[in-house]
């Protein structure tokens, strides 16, 4: 009889093992969802009004496609590339700063733009068995502006231009199994990208950019 009994724990404590799920292994991710954008930007003097500063702002589309591979259970290293696809961000607090003063700029809106940010990353499970995690990546960014118009008199206000920089990625979330090896879950990410470039004139802009986004996400791992 103990003999039997001890045969029957014995294969539920195999079945039970069998049903615990670790993060190891090849880690792909995909995620995607709604975000907002801001960038802080200044330029060079320009001719006539001298430099100009103001904050892009306007809700985005984000998503992140990351490939990489557990170097212990729980702990991700790898490659990611994080985009942020703005439709029509504007500017509604520019100034011009001359020699005539300070001058406030009407409203500016902005063809569609892009952020995108490609580096290495890290993404880490407290328990490896579980859904909670923290990511973080830094790499460089490219942001692609496309051009600005005042509002109202559809005036070409600002040239199309594309930056580039130094940025990084913030993230964490959880997820819950779905089989052996996916989990689906909500993360929640920051983006932030700090570079310049210059425009179809040549004239140099800087920008500070800022992306907190709200995503699903389905991983692989």
């Amino acid at each position: 009889m103990l003999a039997v009994v001890l045969g029957i724990f014995a294969t539920e404590r195999g079945a039970a093992a069998q049903d615990v799920r670790y993060h190891h292994g090849l880690y792909v991710r995909v995620a995607g969802g709604a975000s907002y954008f801001s960038d802080a930007v200044d330029s060079d003097p320009l001719p006539l009004i001298g430099s100009v500063d103001g904050t892009l702002k306007g809700g985005a589309v984000s998503g992140e496609f990351a490939v990489g591979g557990s170097i212990k259970p729980g702990f991700v290293v790898g490659g990611a590339v994080f985009v942020s696809h703005m439709p029509a961000p504007s500017a509604t607090n520019a100034e011009s700063k001359g020699t005539l003063g300070t001058m406030a700029i009407p409203p500016i809106d902005f063809d569609a733009s892009t952020l995108t940010v490609i580096g290495p990353f890290v993404d880490y499970y407290f328990d490896p068995s579980g859904g909670l995690h923290a990511q973080a990546s830094a790499g460089y960014g490219i942001l692609s502006l496309g051009q600005g118009f005042e509002r109202g008199s559809g005036n070409r206000a600002v040239q199309d231009q594309t930056g580039h920089g130094f940025a990084f990625v913030l993230g964490g979330g959880y997820e819950w199994w779905v089989s052996s090896s996916w989990g689906v879950g909500v993360l929640g990410q920051l983006m932030i990208g700090l570079g310049s470039g210059d425009d179809s004139t040549g004239h140099t802009w800087r920008h500070h950019a800022f992306v907190p986004g709200l995503y699903a996400s389905a991983t692989m791992n």
